[in-house]
């Protein structure tokens, strides 16, 4: 029997629909990853204490500062006793959350307390002085400074490991600021057209299940399979960068992320195919004069 031209048209109607849906979620996804990003330093947070970032930073320091010494002579203790794991995990989270507040409008200072850095190598400077016979000239004065300036300049550098301050400067920083509200309208905007969407599919009473199953399928095989891939392949840990604490962290939130959307891809790919299956068992049930009961 042919099929009504009024029942094709609402196929239609609901082909589109289902295409809309598989978009709007989309426009969720992105927009929820984006407003996660952008809202809360949370993940870079948890990123630098799970990859041991001050750790492998101190590492770094330790041995860059053994190396100077032959060009400065000034001994490595001089710095790392005070430059401690403790310190440098406080002064990364300082540098992250200083960057998030200015991100929201907040002005929170970004500098750690060198304090403790400066007073050290004073000291040094002040017992090698005396027990070398040395005069506090203008010459003394000027070493002392450069070798403070230095050493907080090469600190400043090691603990910004997601190069916040880099992006800054380049005024990247400022666009994701700017982004940062269109990116919760597009996730409320898509949570919004996502339930319009279903709740009309709803109304129209003719496979409904079926029709927001594949949506939902759809969306869960455009999710997983990209972020399968880049994880089964491996792509994320063959970046090169020197800095160990760096890569570290790059790779360990890129890692992150795209198992986040492997994971939620997967919850839509299992909530569609329960959905399609669900349907297609309804129709073959009534096909068969033994409808479902409810």
């Amino acid at each position: 029997m042919k099929q009504r031209p009024q029942s094709v048209g609402k196929t239609l109607v609901q082909l589109l629909l289902s295409l809309m849906l598989i978009f709007s979620i989309l426009a969720v996804v992105a927009g929820g990853v984006g407003v996660f990003l952008t809202a809360s330093p949370s993940l870079l947070l948890f990123q630098l204490e799970r990859q041991q970032a001050p750790a492998k930073t101190r590492s770094a320091l330790e041995s860059y500062y053994q190396t100077e010494y032959n060009a400065t002579a000034v001994p490595p203790e001089v710095y790392l006793d005070v430059l401690s794991e403790n310190w440098l995990r406080d002064a990364m989270e300082l540098k992250i959350t200083a960057a998030y507040d200015q991100l929201h409008g907040k002005n929170t200072a970004a500098q750690p307390d060198y304090s403790a850095l400066e007073q050290s190598i004073t000291d040094y400077f002040e017992t090698y002085a005396a027990e070398n016979g040395y005069e506090k000239d203008d010459s003394y004065t000027q070493k002392l400074e450069n070798t403070i300036q230095d050493a907080e300049k090469k600190v400043d550098s090691v603990i910004d490991v997601y190069h916040l301050g880099t992006l800054e400067k380049a005024g990247i920083w400022h666009k994701v600021q700017v982004l940062s509200k269109p990116l919760w309208f597009l996730f409320g905007g898509g949570v919004v057209l996502m339930l319009v969407l279903a709740a009309v599919l709803l109304v129209l009473r003719n496979h409904p299940l079926y029709w927001i199953g594949s949506g939902l399928f759809t969306d869960g095989v455009l999710l997983t399979l990209p972020a399968a891939v880049i994880l089964g392949s491996g792509v994320i840990s063959r970046f090169s960068l020197k800095d160990a604490a760096v890569y570290s962290v790059f790779t360990g939130t890129m890692k992150a992320l795209v198992l986040g959307m492997l994971i939620f891809g997967g919850i839509l790919l299992a909530a569609g195919l329960v959905l399609l299956i669900g349907s297609i068992a309804r129709e073959r049930s009534q096909v068969n004069g033994l409808p479902l009961k409810r």
